[in-house]
């Protein structure tokens, strides 16, 4: 059942970036509580980290940073105290991603680009990487 919940966690994540509607909302959050219930029940500190980087991506999809920050410092935290290395490493390369996309944010927003410009842009590479998240 666990095996199922992270891939279609990962669907229903872009149906949600793609049409962000209270419904997609709904959904999202139902399987994340889910998935952290049945980690907190099995006591699978694995689990929960997968949890938490679920979340982050759905509350950055939000536009929720602060919380993005505070579920990666809680799933790093895990990851270390539990010393489960591959996820310590995947939290990184998490956070790195996140601040990165922060960092193009800012540099739109800097720029002149215009508000037209900036969504196709953040659109398009959404798009992509969910085609290569496919490949």
């Amino acid at each position: 059942m666990v095996d199922a919940l992270i891939p279609l966690i990962q669907i229903t994540l872009q149906e949600y970036r793609i049409f962000p509607d209270e419904r997609n909302l709904e959904k999202l959050n139902t399987l994340i509580n889910k998935m952290m219930t049945v980690s907190e029940e099995g006591n699978s500190i694995r689990l929960k980290i997968h949890s938490l980087l679920l979340k982050t991506k759905l509350e950055f999809a939000k536009g929720e940073f602060i919380k993005v920050e505070e579920k990666l410092e809680k799933a790093e935290s895990l990851a270390i105290e539990y010393n489960v290395e591959e996820l310590k490493q995947k939290v990184l390369e998490e956070k790195s991603y996140y601040s990165g996309e922060l960092m193009k944010m800012k540099q739109m927003i800097n720029s002149n680009s215009t508000i037209v410009k900036r969504f196709e842009h953040l659109e398009l590479e959404e798009y992509v990487k969910a085609v290569k998240s496919l490949l």
